[in-house]
Protein backbone atom coordinates (compact mmCIF):
# COMPACT_ATOMS: atom_id res chain seq x y z
CA UNK A 1 0.00 0.00 0.00
CA UNK A 2 1.54 3.27 -1.13
CA UNK A 3 -0.40 6.00 0.75
CA UNK A 4 1.90 8.99 0.22
CA UNK A 5 5.67 9.15 0.33
CA UNK A 6 5.76 9.13 4.12
CA UNK A 7 4.33 5.64 4.38
CA UNK A 8 6.97 4.18 2.07
CA UNK A 9 9.83 6.01 3.76
CA UNK A 10 8.75 5.34 7.31
CA UNK A 11 7.95 1.72 6.54
CA UNK A 12 11.48 1.21 5.21
CA UNK A 13 13.03 2.64 8.37
CA UNK A 14 10.55 1.51 11.01
CA UNK A 15 9.91 -1.88 9.38
CA UNK A 16 6.15 -1.64 9.23
CA UNK A 17 5.66 0.17 12.50
CA UNK A 18 2.69 2.29 13.49
CA UNK A 19 1.69 5.03 15.87
CA UNK A 20 -1.64 5.79 17.60
CA UNK A 21 -3.44 6.19 20.89
CA UNK A 22 -6.37 7.15 23.02
CA UNK A 23 -8.04 10.41 23.79
CA UNK A 24 -11.00 11.54 25.76
CA UNK A 25 -13.74 14.13 25.60
CA UNK A 26 -12.02 16.10 28.39
CA UNK A 27 -9.00 16.85 26.18
CA UNK A 28 -9.02 20.44 24.89
CA UNK A 29 -8.86 21.05 21.14
CA UNK A 30 -5.58 22.09 19.56
CA UNK A 31 -5.00 25.81 19.01
CA UNK A 32 -4.43 26.32 15.28
CA UNK A 33 -2.27 29.20 14.05
CA UNK A 34 -0.35 30.06 10.90
CA UNK A 35 2.88 29.12 12.66
CA UNK A 36 1.85 25.60 13.74
CA UNK A 37 -0.51 24.58 10.92
CA UNK A 38 2.17 22.69 9.01
CA UNK A 39 3.18 20.72 12.08
CA UNK A 40 -0.43 19.77 12.82
CA UNK A 41 -0.93 18.65 9.20
CA UNK A 42 2.24 16.61 9.28
CA UNK A 43 1.48 14.87 12.56
CA UNK A 44 -2.16 14.01 11.82
CA UNK A 45 -1.29 12.77 8.33
CA UNK A 46 1.59 10.70 9.65
CA UNK A 47 -0.52 9.02 12.31
CA UNK A 48 -3.34 8.28 9.86
CA UNK A 49 -1.13 7.02 7.04
CA UNK A 50 1.20 4.88 9.11
CA UNK A 51 -1.68 3.17 10.93
CA UNK A 52 -3.18 2.21 7.58
CA UNK A 53 0.13 0.94 6.26
CA UNK A 54 0.84 -1.05 9.40
CA UNK A 55 -2.59 -2.66 9.43
CA UNK A 56 -2.34 -3.68 5.79
CA UNK A 57 1.26 -4.84 5.97
CA UNK A 58 1.03 -6.81 9.21
CA UNK A 59 -2.63 -7.72 9.04
CA UNK A 60 -2.64 -8.93 5.46
CA UNK A 61 0.53 -10.90 6.09
CA UNK A 62 -0.69 -12.81 9.11
CA UNK A 63 -4.12 -13.52 7.63
CA UNK A 64 -2.34 -14.99 4.63
CA UNK A 65 -0.61 -17.68 6.67
CA UNK A 66 -1.90 -21.20 6.20
CA UNK A 67 -3.53 -21.76 9.58
CA UNK A 68 -5.25 -18.41 9.76
CA UNK A 69 -6.41 -18.85 6.18
CA UNK A 70 -7.80 -22.23 7.12
CA UNK A 71 -9.61 -20.76 10.10
CA UNK A 72 -11.16 -18.01 7.98
CA UNK A 73 -12.20 -20.34 5.16
CA UNK A 74 -13.30 -23.13 7.49
CA UNK A 75 -11.18 -25.74 5.73
CA UNK A 76 -10.14 -27.31 9.03
CA UNK A 77 -6.49 -27.44 7.99
CA UNK A 78 -4.07 -26.59 10.79
CA UNK A 79 -0.42 -26.26 9.83
CA UNK A 80 0.72 -23.20 11.78
CA UNK A 81 0.11 -24.65 15.22
CA UNK A 82 0.32 -28.39 15.83
CA UNK A 83 -1.05 -28.09 19.38
CA UNK A 84 -3.12 -25.48 21.24
CA UNK A 85 0.12 -23.82 22.35
CA UNK A 86 3.51 -23.94 20.63
CA UNK A 87 6.87 -22.19 20.93
CA UNK A 88 8.65 -21.32 17.70
CA UNK A 89 12.25 -20.19 17.40
CA UNK A 90 12.70 -17.02 15.36
CA UNK A 91 15.03 -16.88 12.36
CA UNK A 92 17.70 -14.67 13.96
CA UNK A 93 17.16 -15.31 17.66
CA UNK A 94 14.47 -15.25 20.32
CA UNK A 95 11.13 -17.00 20.17
CA UNK A 96 7.39 -16.55 19.80
CA UNK A 97 4.72 -18.38 21.82
CA UNK A 98 1.69 -19.14 19.63
CA UNK A 99 -1.70 -20.03 21.07
CA UNK A 100 -4.65 -21.02 18.88
CA UNK A 101 -8.23 -20.67 20.08
CA UNK A 102 -11.59 -21.26 18.46
CA UNK A 103 -11.45 -18.04 16.46
CA UNK A 104 -8.19 -16.37 17.47
CA UNK A 105 -4.41 -16.66 17.35
CA UNK A 106 -2.17 -15.23 20.07
CA UNK A 107 1.46 -14.34 19.44
CA UNK A 108 3.66 -13.54 22.44
CA UNK A 109 7.10 -12.41 21.30
CA UNK A 110 10.26 -12.82 23.37
CA UNK A 111 13.01 -10.76 21.74
CA UNK A 112 12.00 -12.44 18.47
CA UNK A 113 14.26 -11.35 15.61
CA UNK A 114 12.80 -11.90 12.13
CA UNK A 115 10.08 -14.32 13.20
CA UNK A 116 9.04 -16.58 10.31
CA UNK A 117 5.59 -18.14 10.01
CA UNK A 118 4.14 -20.70 7.66
CA UNK A 119 2.95 -19.08 4.45
CA UNK A 120 6.09 -17.00 4.07
CA UNK A 121 5.19 -14.11 6.38
CA UNK A 122 7.96 -12.60 8.48
CA UNK A 123 7.62 -10.38 11.55
CA UNK A 124 10.60 -8.15 10.63
CA UNK A 125 13.10 -6.69 13.08
CA UNK A 126 13.04 -7.26 16.84
CA UNK A 127 9.59 -8.11 18.25
CA UNK A 128 8.43 -8.08 21.87
CA UNK A 129 5.01 -8.09 23.52
CA UNK A 130 1.79 -9.60 22.24
CA UNK A 131 -0.60 -9.54 19.29
CA UNK A 132 -3.96 -11.29 19.10
CA UNK A 133 -5.72 -11.86 15.76
CA UNK A 134 -9.42 -12.57 16.13
CA UNK A 135 -11.63 -13.59 13.22
CA UNK A 136 -14.93 -11.80 13.77
CA UNK A 137 -16.84 -12.98 10.71
CA UNK A 138 -16.51 -14.25 7.17
CA UNK A 139 -15.58 -17.54 5.55
CA UNK A 140 -13.44 -16.30 2.68
CA UNK A 141 -10.07 -14.57 2.42
CA UNK A 142 -11.72 -12.10 0.07
CA UNK A 143 -14.49 -11.10 2.50
CA UNK A 144 -13.90 -11.14 6.25
CA UNK A 145 -13.80 -9.05 9.42
CA UNK A 146 -11.05 -9.35 12.00
CA UNK A 147 -9.56 -7.58 14.99
CA UNK A 148 -5.85 -7.00 15.68
CA UNK A 149 -5.12 -6.35 19.37
CA UNK A 150 -1.72 -5.02 20.43
CA UNK A 151 -0.54 -5.69 24.00
CA UNK A 152 2.54 -3.57 24.62
CA UNK A 153 3.79 -4.79 21.24
CA UNK A 154 7.16 -3.38 20.22
CA UNK A 155 8.75 -3.78 16.81
CA UNK A 156 11.75 -2.29 15.09
CA UNK A 157 15.44 -2.45 14.43
CA UNK A 158 16.89 1.04 14.59
CA UNK A 159 13.59 2.83 15.21
CA UNK A 160 11.18 1.14 17.62
CA UNK A 161 7.42 1.52 17.77
CA UNK A 162 5.25 0.41 20.70
CA UNK A 163 1.51 -0.15 20.27
CA UNK A 164 -1.33 -0.69 22.70
CA UNK A 165 -4.95 -1.00 21.66
CA UNK A 166 -7.00 -2.65 18.95
CA UNK A 167 -7.72 -2.18 15.26
CA UNK A 168 -10.69 -3.69 13.41
CA UNK A 169 -10.28 -4.70 9.79
CA UNK A 170 -13.16 -5.24 7.34
CA UNK A 171 -11.81 -6.53 4.03
CA UNK A 172 -13.71 -7.10 0.78
CA UNK A 173 -12.04 -8.07 -2.49
CA UNK A 174 -13.73 -8.33 -5.88
CA UNK A 175 -11.62 -9.37 -8.84
CA UNK A 176 -8.67 -6.91 -8.79
CA UNK A 177 -10.35 -4.27 -6.63
CA UNK A 178 -10.68 -4.15 -2.87
CA UNK A 179 -12.17 -2.12 -0.03
CA UNK A 180 -10.57 -2.06 3.42
CA UNK A 181 -12.29 -0.37 6.36
CA UNK A 182 -10.14 0.18 9.44
CA UNK A 183 -11.61 1.36 12.73
CA UNK A 184 -10.37 1.70 16.28
CA UNK A 185 -12.78 0.29 18.93
CA UNK A 186 -11.52 2.59 21.66
CA UNK A 187 -8.02 4.02 21.66
CA UNK A 188 -4.84 3.05 19.86
CA UNK A 189 -1.66 4.31 21.53
CA UNK A 190 1.63 4.52 19.69
CA UNK A 191 5.06 5.49 20.97
CA UNK A 192 7.98 6.11 18.62
CA UNK A 193 11.50 5.64 20.01
CA UNK A 194 14.12 7.11 17.69
CA UNK A 195 17.92 7.21 18.03
CA UNK A 196 19.67 10.57 17.89
CA UNK A 197 20.49 12.20 14.54
CA UNK A 198 18.12 10.08 12.46
CA UNK A 199 16.01 11.65 9.74
CA UNK A 200 13.79 10.72 6.82
CA UNK A 201 14.16 13.02 3.83
CA UNK A 202 14.21 16.58 5.15
CA UNK A 203 12.67 15.79 8.51
CA UNK A 204 14.64 14.75 11.60
CA UNK A 205 12.84 11.95 13.41
CA UNK A 206 12.34 12.39 17.13
CA UNK A 207 10.66 10.44 19.91
CA UNK A 208 6.90 10.91 19.62
CA UNK A 209 3.61 9.63 20.95
CA UNK A 210 0.26 9.49 19.17
CA UNK A 211 -3.26 8.69 20.24
CA UNK A 212 -6.05 7.89 17.80
CA UNK A 213 -9.63 7.63 19.01
CA UNK A 214 -13.03 7.48 17.29
CA UNK A 215 -10.90 6.86 14.25
CA UNK A 216 -11.68 5.13 10.98
CA UNK A 217 -10.21 5.04 7.52
CA UNK A 218 -11.33 3.51 4.24
CA UNK A 219 -8.92 2.41 1.55
CA UNK A 220 -10.15 1.37 -1.89
CA UNK A 221 -8.16 0.26 -4.89
CA UNK A 222 -8.58 -0.82 -8.48
CA UNK A 223 -6.12 -1.51 -11.28
CA UNK A 224 -5.15 2.13 -11.66
CA UNK A 225 -5.32 4.00 -8.36
CA UNK A 226 -6.08 3.81 -4.66
CA UNK A 227 -8.16 6.14 -2.51
CA UNK A 228 -7.80 6.87 1.20
CA UNK A 229 -10.28 8.68 3.42
CA UNK A 230 -9.80 9.11 7.16
CA UNK A 231 -11.85 10.49 10.04
CA UNK A 232 -11.15 10.72 13.75
CA UNK A 233 -9.26 12.41 16.56
CA UNK A 234 -5.49 12.57 16.86
CA UNK A 235 -3.36 13.51 19.85
CA UNK A 236 0.35 14.07 19.26
CA UNK A 237 3.21 14.86 21.58
CA UNK A 238 4.28 17.43 18.97
CA UNK A 239 1.40 19.78 19.81
CA UNK A 240 -1.02 20.48 22.67
CA UNK A 241 -4.66 19.51 22.28
CA UNK A 242 -6.86 17.29 20.17
CA UNK A 243 -6.99 17.61 16.36
CA UNK A 244 -10.09 16.25 14.62
CA UNK A 245 -9.52 15.15 11.04
CA UNK A 246 -12.36 14.55 8.58
CA UNK A 247 -12.61 13.69 4.90
CA UNK A 248 -15.64 15.18 3.14
CA UNK A 249 -17.89 12.54 1.57
CA UNK A 250 -16.51 11.38 -1.77
CA UNK A 251 -13.32 13.46 -1.46
CA UNK A 252 -10.74 10.93 -0.32
CA UNK A 253 -7.19 11.27 -1.60
CA UNK A 254 -6.75 9.54 -4.96
CA UNK A 255 -3.23 8.44 -5.94
CA UNK A 256 -2.40 6.70 -9.20
CA UNK A 257 -0.15 3.66 -8.90
CA UNK A 258 3.37 4.76 -9.69
CA UNK A 259 2.82 8.27 -8.29
CA UNK A 260 4.14 9.39 -4.92
CA UNK A 261 1.45 11.96 -4.14
CA UNK A 262 -2.31 12.23 -4.72
CA UNK A 263 -3.92 13.94 -7.70
CA UNK A 264 -7.18 14.87 -5.95
CA UNK A 265 -8.96 14.79 -2.60
CA UNK A 266 -8.95 16.79 0.61
CA UNK A 267 -9.21 16.58 4.37
CA UNK A 268 -10.08 19.11 7.06
CA UNK A 269 -8.57 19.47 10.54
CA UNK A 270 -10.68 21.17 13.21
CA UNK A 271 -9.21 22.80 16.30
CA UNK A 272 -10.25 25.17 19.08
CA UNK A 273 -12.53 28.19 18.64
CA UNK A 274 -13.82 27.07 15.25
CA UNK A 275 -10.39 27.35 13.62
CA UNK A 276 -9.72 24.94 10.76
CA UNK A 277 -7.18 23.74 8.23
CA UNK A 278 -8.15 22.45 4.78
CA UNK A 279 -5.64 20.46 2.70
CA UNK A 280 -6.48 19.86 -0.97
CA UNK A 281 -4.39 17.76 -3.34
CA UNK A 282 -3.65 19.49 -6.65
CA UNK A 283 -3.79 17.67 -9.98
CA UNK A 284 -0.10 18.38 -10.65
CA UNK A 285 0.51 15.49 -8.19
CA UNK A 286 3.30 17.47 -6.57
CA UNK A 287 1.61 20.19 -4.50
CA UNK A 288 -1.26 20.77 -2.09
CA UNK A 289 -3.35 23.86 -1.39
CA UNK A 290 -3.60 24.70 2.31
CA UNK A 291 -6.38 27.04 3.46
CA UNK A 292 -6.62 28.37 7.01
CA UNK A 293 -9.59 29.64 9.00
CA UNK A 294 -8.15 31.43 12.02
CA UNK A 295 -11.05 33.68 13.00
CA UNK A 296 -13.69 31.01 13.58
CA UNK A 297 -16.06 32.69 11.14
CA UNK A 298 -17.70 30.80 8.24
CA UNK A 299 -15.35 30.27 5.30
CA UNK A 300 -11.59 30.24 5.07
CA UNK A 301 -9.65 33.48 5.54
CA UNK A 302 -8.51 35.71 2.70
CA UNK A 303 -4.74 35.82 2.51
CA UNK A 304 -4.38 32.47 4.28
CA UNK A 305 -4.08 30.21 1.22
CA UNK A 306 -0.78 28.50 0.45
CA UNK A 307 0.29 26.23 -2.41
CA UNK A 308 2.98 23.98 -0.98
CA UNK A 309 4.96 21.05 -2.43
CA UNK A 310 4.06 17.82 -0.66
CA UNK A 311 7.71 17.19 0.21
CA UNK A 312 7.81 20.50 2.08
CA UNK A 313 4.41 20.06 3.67
CA UNK A 314 5.16 16.58 4.98
CA UNK A 315 8.88 16.95 5.68
CA UNK A 316 9.83 20.61 5.82
CA UNK A 317 8.42 23.94 6.93
CA UNK A 318 5.87 26.26 5.32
Amino acid sequence: MHSFVKLALIASVVLLSACGGGGGSTVASVEISASNANQIIRETEQASTVVAGFALGLGAGIFGTSAVSAAVTGSGEDVLVVSPTAVENCSSGGSVNITEGANFFDFEFNNCVNGFLDGGFIFPGVNDGGIRYTILSGNSLTDFEARIEFRNYTVGDNVFVRLNGALDVDYIEDQLAYVVDLSIPGNLDIDLDVPDNLQIGLTPLVDASYTLTSYETRLTSDLFAFTQAFNGSVLSSAYTGLAVITTPEGQGFVTDFGDLFPKSGRFIIDGANGNRIRVTANDDRQTATVDLDLDGEPGFDAGQTYIIPWVELLYGQI
